[in-house]
């Protein structure tokens, strides 16, 4: 088990770096084909946009001079290239293109297809060097022949420019594009596997921003899905949300086939638990992962509505990336709940305390059928979703039991009249309940702190008494003042044996053994 509060020394020197996106620099002349410059141009012309900024995961940062430099010479516009992005990769970073005055930004490499809302916004998704057709399509033969089932292609968006090969002998699902958002791409083939959002489809099932071509209806018979891309947290929404179908996973870089079934109910357990921790939980910390994806500030709203509800203490936090060590520092808060895109959720057991999403936080706070299914996307709890839900008043008359501590709880929050406590002075602020029967107790990060046997460094007004003045230490700190004359005054009071004592062993130049012999019984060397 990891430890999320300290590291031994020695951690920084034997630590290995995960290296699965090791950075591969790119061929100059291989990069106009590779990032389809000749589109992102055209694009940039046709919008006579005059300032853009590009954006790049850490994995293509190599690449980005040369792009840039590409693209200021065919367009004659400035270009700018995004630093270190205020949350993560795959959003995009409209507050540091705003630092730069940008007019439109230009996003390469993965995405979660969070919509924006401030400037124009191209995609842009390099050709994947790992993927190879002949391979994959041996491995889907193979499939076929041992499940007799319908196969329905997924895929991450970094490989969206393979979906016009695969789908030559596999049914894939359409990648569906926010409404401010444009993909651009120099193969062709590649656009009839894009769907606008603002297009109604009736006749398609919507998943993660892909959609499928069969109705709702034909969609609940057998099949089984298999996924392109490497082990994330876009696979493990996908597969999430479709928890009664068989799921597959097809890793472009080891070549491996593998069945995800066994481990998406591993987690399904893991989200249910989360929830019993929710559910326990008294003080709840409302994370911000993003400044960027649309109507984040609406669903912060609706968690304090839906806490204040539930009878729940809650403290909004900002602080950029979050980390083991970051959310440690805040131990008064039992979970917390991450606002942010649906690819940035955290499933680590290095969190000291369980982080949840706000679909999962519904369910704890009783608003919600914890069997209706798992919603990534925060938007689809909004009213005008499909999984909205009116905000509805808990009743907390009958208790509930804790799966995880045995222990009897209430979920909900009883309207009460406050009243000033007539025992109290007329002065004091206290306030009481006028009906204290099945009250739940309110509690509070304050009482965190109280119980603690050491609170910090306090500056204890008027529990001393005020100590006299004294003069401090002057000098080096190799020897002060006051010191050389202690010193001294320890000299002075050395017994004259000792003095003897070291003066004939300097001048006779007498051994141990003979200094012993000659030495006086009041001698300190004694």
């Amino acid at each position: 088990m990891s430890i999320a509060l300290s590291t031994a020394e020695q951690d920084a020197f034997t630590r290995e770096v995960d290296l699965s996106d090791k950075p591969v620099k790119t061929p100059r002349d291989l990069i106009p084909e590779v990032y389809s410059l000749r589109s992102c141009t055209e694009w940039i012309l046709q919008n006579n946009f005059k300032r853009i900024a590009l954006q790049f995961p850490d994995c293509l940062l190599p690449d980005s001079v040369g792009i840039a430099q590409g693209l200021e010479q065919s367009t004659d516009r400035k270009i700018f290239i995004l630093g270190d992005t205020t949350y993560g990769s795959c959003c995009v970073d409209e507050i540091a293109a705003e630092h730069g005055s940008c007019e439109s930004i230009i996003h390469f490499g993965h995405s979660c297809l969070s919509p924006t809302s401030r400037v124009p916004v191209a995609l842009v998704f390099p050709r994947p060097r790992d993927f190879e057709l002949v391979d994959f399509w041996q491995k889907i033969e193979e499939l076929r022949r041992a499940e007799d089932v319908e196969l329905v292609c997924l895929y991450d968006s970094d490989y969206f420019p393979v979906t016009g090969m695969v789908a030559q002998f596999l049914e894939c699902s359409s990648m569906v594009v926010p409404e401010n958002q444009t993909v651009l791409t120099d193969d062709a083939t590649c656009l009839n596997f894009l769907h606008k959002s603002s297009d109604e489809d009736c006749q398609r099932y919507f998943v993660c921003r892909r959609a499928f071509s069969p109705t709702k209806d034909n969609f609940k018979r057998e099949r089984a899905f298999v996924y392109i891309g490497k082990q994330s947290s876009s696979m493990v929404n996908f597969f999430l949300s479709l928890p009664s179908h068989k799921s597959y996973s097809y890793d472009p870089s080891t070549k491996l086939l593998t069945l995800e079934t066994p481990q998406v109910n591993k987690r399904i357990m893991r989200r249910c638990y989360l929830i019993e921790k929710a559910k326990d939980a008294q003080i709840v910390g409302i994370l911000i992962g993003t400044l960027g994806v649309k109507d984040y500030l609406d669903i912060i709203e609706r968690m304090k509505k839906v806490l204040r509800t539930a009878g729940k203490k809650f403290y909004t936090f900002s602080m950029g990336k979050p980390n083991p060590a970051k959310l440690a520092n805040f131990m008064e808060v039992d979970v917390f709940v991450y606002v942010a895109c649906p690819e940035s959720f955290f499933d680590s057991k290095a969190y000291v305390r369980p982080i949840v999403t706000p679909h999962e936080m519904e369910i704890a706070c009783g608003q919600r059928a914890i069997d209706e299914g798992f919603v990534a996307d925060f938007r689809h709890l909004l009213p005008g979703a499909n999984s909205y839900v009116d905000i509805r008043k808990v009743e907390n008359d009958t208790p509930d039991i804790s799966l995880i501590s045995g222990k009897a709880r209430y979920v909900g929050k009883e309207e009460e009249k406050w009243v000033e406590d007539s025992s109290t002075p007329s002065d004091s602020t206290a306030l009481v309940s006028r009906d204290q029967v099945l009250t739940v107790a309110q509690y509070s990060a304050a009482d965190y702190f109280s119980s603690r046997s050491w609170r910090g460094l306090q500056p204890q007004y008027g529990e001393h008494l005020p100590a006299d003045i004294v003069q401090g230490r002057h000098g080096i700190a190799l020897s002060y003042e006051t010191e050389r004359s202690d010193s001294a005054k320890e000299n002075s009071e050395v017994p004259n044996d000792l003095t003897c004592c070291k003066n004939r062993y300097a001048s006779e130049h007498l051994s141990a053994h003979e200094l012993d012999s000659s030495c006086g019984e009041t001698c300190c060397h004694r």
